[in-house]
């Protein structure tokens, strides 16, 4: 990593011990700028930058011979580490990180040897020096987005949906191929598709919804994802600032699901049904199986119901209680569906009038349901012979692959990718109004 006093000094890594060398912005960031009135610490004697400056100056900067991977950060505010003397960026939107990005993915995928097309992003979420690709009150999840996007765009071109700019580009008529529309999971590639937040975030702006349910709002992440009109239940909200957003109507009910159903009625909210609910409650299938029949009767003919942890990477993370995993699962040792995926072969024996797709969302995978029906009465007069029937799955026996085989799986990055499939295989809520 290039070091602040040998940031563009274009020194040839292998002269000091190193394969390549890897851009570090902020470094040699260029002239500051004056900082904007008024101050509200008259004691700043920091520098101020101009962030889309800095993307022009790091765009346009000159290529060298030898191999050095580029950086694209984001913001940067360094006020709490360094106070009064702080360096700030201002200016950083989505859509100039977004220019920035791209120019950078486009200059990777030239390099000569595949291996060499990366890219690096700072940073993650370096809090203390105010730059994060995590989502914030300000701008959600826009900065996540936007990088999706542009992963996507990398898809149509052959790009490996697991790195961001270090798969192989197909030669010939290939390279205008777009991402299939339908994947086939596999212990490699499961869930390697669009972050589940950033995909819902996906449909609310492709199919405009006119109302949102859900179950397990929490902190409002998956709220925040929606701008309809929304009723949310969950037994203890920890909402931030900002799940609101602008829609006219959030309502919270702070219950359990099953009380829910038992006093209210969604069509004192939404006379003529739900158009997207999201059930992401109690990690129990029970609990999952009695939220969804419950939920289906505020459907229309038109309405999506999505659900959430059906798809577990391994048996661990699907058992009924909470454990943690070994350091082998990486990020996923945290990881936990609890056994919703039993509802899954469940609906498939008693449910075959509904239409059901998988898609490959990590972390753990999103359930799509349509033709729902309003008035089945199925799932309920078979409800104890089902609980008794996953009360004897196990996962173990009937092993993942099975699981994945029993409906479909889109590909979210294919649909993300193209807005008119996402449409035609979802529906328009705006048209049916």
């Amino acid at each position: 990593m290039e070091a602040a006093d040998l940031a563009w000094a274009y020194i040839d890594p292998k002269s000091l011990g190193f394969d390549a060398a890897v851009e570090f912005p902020p470094h040699n960031a260029g002239a500051s700028i004056p900082p904007p009135e008024p101050l509200t610490n008259p004691n700043f004697r920091g520098l101020i930058f101009n962030y889309e400056d800095v993307t022009s100056r790091y765009i346009n900067a000159p290529v060298p011979e030898y191999l050095r991977y580029r950086t694209v950060m984001l913001g940067w505010d360094n006020t709490a580490r360094r106070q009064d003397r702080s360096a700030i960026f201002i200016g950083c939107t989505p859509s100039t990180f977004k220019r920035w990005l791209q120019a950078v993915l486009s200059q990777a995928m030239e390099m000569p040897v595949t291996e060499n097309r990366l890219v690096f992003i700072n940073a993650w979420n370096e809090w203390a020096e105010g730059t994060y690709l995590e989502p914030d009150d300000r701008y959600g999840r826009g900065f996540k987005t936007a990088k999706a996007e542009l992963h996507a765009s990398e898809q149509a071109v052959g790009q490996d949906p697991a790195s961001c700019a270090s798969a192989r580009r197909p030669e010939g008529p290939t390279s205008y191929l777009r991402t299939p529309l339908f994947v086939q999971p596999t212990p490699e590639n499961r869930h390697q598709g669009v972050e589940y937040l950033d995909f819902l975030s996906f449909l609310n702006t492709t199919l405009r919804p006119r109302s949102f349910f859900e179950i397990g709002t929490h902190a409002g992440n998956s709220l925040r994802s929606f701008t309809a009109d929304a009723v949310c239940v969950d037994p203890q909200f920890l909402i931030s600032e900002g799940a609101a957003g602008a829609r006219k109507r959030t309502l919270l009910y702070q219950m359990s699901s099953d009380d829910f159903f038992l006093n209210f009625d969604l069509h004192d909210h939404f006379p003529i049904g739900v158009d997207i609910m999201f059930l992401d409650g109690l990690h129990l299938c029970e609990v999952l199986l009695r939220d969804f029949l419950n939920a289906e009767r505020f459907t229309h003919a038109r309405s999506i119901i999505l659900l959430h942890d059906c798809l577990p990477l391994n048996a661990r993370m699907a058992e009924r209680v909470l454990r943690d995993g070994g350091p082998e699962e990486g990020d996923l040792r945290f990881a936990w569906t609890g056994d919703v995926w039993k509802v899954i072969p469940m609906f498939k024996k008693y449910r075959p009038d509904l239409n059901i797709r998988f898609l490959d969302c990590p972390p753990t995978g999103l359930v799509v349901i349509q033709h729902t029906d309003s008035g089945s009465e199925v799932l309920r007069t078979h409800y104890a012979s089902i609980i008794e029937e996953m009360n004897a799955l196990s996962l173990e026996e009937m092993g993942l692959a099975e699981l994945w085989r029993m409906f479909p799986t889109l590909s979210s990055y294919a649909l993300f990718q193209n807005p008119e499939l996402a449409t035609k295989e979802f529906g328009l809520f705006e048209e049916q109004w």
